[in-house]
């Protein structure tokens, strides 16, 4: 299985890290060039490991040939947040921004109201920024829904899902799994960096290197996203710099949409995000377009 394999990585265990790590570029980066928002914060980086995007909750255990599989991402996060105000003063905090890609973007999704309501002091700015997470509830050739259904099933992701999302579809809770369906209920500042044509997505959902399904998938996927995270419920507090560059996380600073790159977008909207303020950075262009991704 998938999760068996990971085991033995640094996707599913802490044994192989090293003592230090360099985290220092991206929206991590120390460098006020690359990072205006938050190039002279305190950072802190939350491992990846459970196989569920930070969202297992189980305190049940899988054999997996030599593995044992713990499914308990959701704990690791409370962890870390009830140590950072028990140890590095977090409640004096006075501005937050949470972040991650892939996994780590939908991890963003699903706990960043939760974080705001029960760790971020109620003085402080907050911002969300999920990067490369918006995955749609598409079963397509990769069967991502069936893929979602096993996790959802054995490692009790039900935990970390919005609760007002959960009594709004409590006669299907599977359906929060996806953010088309939880993002309306995020009501807390949040801005997505989303590629149109998401490379896992194309690799691991559709299952295509179609130049014309691709642009029918991103077609779709863009309908989806404006309708529920740009103009749905909530919208007024997220934006999101949409692009066309067939990638997958990365690409800081490489794109730009209205003479603006993602920090400088970042930058504004974490400072003006109000009704009449700018909200969507969007790269409309057909696939392939090689030229949107170092414009």
């Amino acid at each position: 299985s998938s999760n068996g394999y990971r085991a033995g990585g640094d996707l599913g265990s802490s044994n192989g890290y090293p003592t230090h790590s360099n985290y220092d570029s991206g929206y991590m980066s120390t460098s006020k060039t690359t990072n205006p928002l938050a190039y002279n914060w305190h950072t802190v980086y939350i491992k990846y490991c459970d196989g569920a995007a930070h969202g297992g909750d189980n305190s049940t255990t899988v054999k997996a040939g030599k593995y044992e599989l713990h499914f308990r991402g959701r704990r690791n996060m409370k962890a870390v947040f009830e140590e950072l105000i028990a140890n590095y003063k977090f409640n004096d905090a006075t501005d937050v921004l949470v972040s991650g890609c892939s996994a780590g973007g939908v991890a963003v999704y699903e706990h960043a109201k939760y974080i705001y309501n029960t760790y971020v002091p109620k003085t402080a700015n907050y911002l969300a920024m999920p990067d490369s997470g918006f995955f749609p509830e598409i079963q397509d050739r990769g069967k991502f829904i069936t893929a979602n259904k096993w996790i959802y099933e054995n490692q009790n992701t039900t935990a970390s899902m919005d609760p007002d999302c959960l009594k709004a579809n409590a006669n299907d809770p599977f359906q929060c799994n996806f953010a088309q369906n939880v993002v309306e209920y995020i009501d807390v500042p949040m801005f997505a960096l989303q590629s149109r044509f998401d490379a896992w997505q194309t690799t691991c959902i559709l299952e295509s290197a179609n130049n014309a399904q691709i642009e029918a998938y991103g077609l779709n996927y863009t309908q989806i996203f404006m309708d529920t995270f740009i103009n749905g419920n909530n919208g007024n507090l997220h934006g999101a710099f949409l692009d066309s560059c067939h990638h997958h996380c990365g690409e800081w600073n490489q794109m730009h949409v209205n003479g603006m790159d993602q920090s400088q977008a970042e930058l504004q909207f974490y400072s003006k995000h109000a009704s009449g303020d700018q909200h969507l950075w969007f790269q409309n262009a057909t696939y392939p377009c090689t030229k949107c991704c170092n414009d």
